[in-house]
């Protein structure tokens, strides 16, 4: 009766240590192979390095996650074997819990070794192997979090590895999208997508620093911890969290007969359908961009219909799927998909055309590049309210203008506005324009020649270059 009861079994987890031992004891010996190549660094320069190795280890945690959870859930996907497993007096909590419990072990064990040994490496800053064994950790659990959520959905390794590749590339795809079909209707906007790729946890993990710690004449001087790479982490990590809750309860609710099917819950089924399908179109559309085709619409459509027959081929499990229900879903979702770029290039809400009133400029930011590299450090700041009313008339003007392409000067504003908020335009215009000459005048300034907030930099380096006495030869 205790086993029909219980939320945990410890019976499970000893048998997921002991059959799956392979994998976390290889885990194991990679971790300590790599210590042993670092053991003829100094402490210091191993210590200097921290961060580097910690924005590295995102990759590394998403592929052992997903690796930990398809094998301790890998019952779910053999008919037989789910039905025989799921027979005994064990709760699915119980065959949860004790899984979820021993994938946590397969990272905590092998990092709390490394990391004490790194330990012993480091000597006097053996403090930052512990760091580093926390963001494991976090980053493990929000990786395994999502490996769990996919595994639930699916009920084919191969299905559940594809949710899983979807969930965490997916804002990478939405980023894709937009940047690809919808920016260039919108005439002027410019689509920011640094804040939508931070919900692809691995760009996140990879992009954030977590430790300041400086290599000064030969010692390590650490300078404390990066906020916002941490407060992300903590966030990722509750994600995780509140995917493993979710799973639990689909655990609950999943029929036992849809192993083997490509999605476990059939109502989801045109969700993946129609995002494999994007996956696929993406990626032959980025493979003529590379050729340098001129066909890539062709490629697109080309592979948007090879990822909706072979995804339904994947859900139905049977190669028959030319029927007209198919054909006619495929083609509704690409007239849907065209119909969206249309109404973004009708632009019934007035974006393109929006232009801020003078009186509620705080200051707008003017840049001769498209590339943020140059506009960060080659742009002038104008707060003066006759040059801001100048240049809201140009953009007035220039977004009447839609279609036309001048080609020979760039022009980037970018608002700050009064209440915060900030609005961004790029435009090409005629440089022998009257526009065009003006705006001549503002490029030339300081400011936006050397680059704003460069000036100091600059002075630094001719400081150096007195110092080293560099001549160019």
């Amino acid at each position: 009766m205790k086993l029909k009861t219980s939320y945990f079994n410890m019976s499970v987890l000893k048998k997921d240590i002991t059959r799956f031992a392979p994998l976390w004891g290889l885990y194991t010996v990679f971790m300590l192979l790599f210590l042993l190549l670092l053991q003829d660094t100094s402490p210091a320069g191993f210590a200097s390095g921290a961060d580097d190795i910690m924005i590295g280890m995102g990759i590394l945690n998403m592929s052992y996650a997903w690796l930990a959870a398809s094998v301790l859930f890998s019952d779910l996907f053999k008919a037989r074997l789910c039905g025989a497993l799921h027979a005994m007096p064990v709760r699915r909590e119980g065959w949860f819990f004790a899984h979820v419990t021993a994938g946590m072990l397969f990272c905590l064990i092998p990092n709390a070794l490394g990391a004490v040994l790194s330990a012993s490496i480091l000597g006097q800053y053996a403090y930052l192997a512990y760091i580093w064994l926390g963001l494991m950790l976090l980053e493990y659990i929000c990786f395994f979090g999502i490996a769990c959520f996919s595994i639930q959905c699916a009920g084919s390794g191969f299905g559940a590895c594809a949710v899983y590749v979807i969930i965490n590339f997916l804002p990478l795809l939405l980023i894709w999208l937009a940047k690809s079909f919808y920016e260039p209707v919108l005439f002027g906007v410019t689509v920011r997508s640094e804040a939508l790729s931070r919900f692809s946890p691995v760009v996140g993990f990879t992009s954030h620093h977590y430790v300041d710690v400086k290599y000064v004449m030969a010692t390590a001087v650490f300078n404390g911890f990066d906020a916002d790479g941490w407060r992300y982490l903590l966030f990722a990590a509750l994600a995780g969290l509140a995917l493993m809750t979710a799973a639990v309860f689909m655990y609950r609710k999943r029929h036992l007969e849809s192993a083997g099917d490509m999605i476990a819950f059939r109502p989801a089924a045109p969700v993946f359908l129609v995002l494999y399908a994007l996956c696929v179109g993406a990626a032959l559309y980025i493979f003529a961009s590379v050729i340098e085709s001129d066909l890539e619409t062709f490629f697109l459509l080309t592979g948007l219909a090879i990822g909706w027959l072979t995804g339904q081929m994947l859900l139905e499990k049977r190669l028959k799927v030319f029927r007209p229900r198919i054909l006619i879903g495929f083609g509704i979702f690409v007239f849907i998909f065209y119909l969206s770029v249309t109404l973004v290039w009708l632009d019934p809400f007035g974006i393109t055309r929006y232009v801020p009133q003078p009186e509620q400029v705080k200051q707008v930011q003017v840049s001769p590049y498209t590339s943020d590299y140059y506009y960060n450090r080659t742009s002038a700041v104008v707060t003066d309210p006759a040059q801001v009313e100048k240049l809201t008339q140009i953009h007035r003007d220039l977004s009447r203008k839609r279609g036309e392409n001048p080609d020979n000067m760039v022009l980037r504003l970018r608002y700050t506005l009064k209440n915060g908020r900030q609005v961004e335009r790029t435009y090409y215009l005629d440089s022998s324009s009257e526009y065009g000459q003006w705006l001549k005048t503002v490029y030339s300034s300081p400011e936006t020649v050397l680059g704003s907030g460069d000036l100091n930099a600059l002075k630094q380096s001719i400081r150096f270059a007195e110092v080293y006495k560099y001549n160019e030869k």
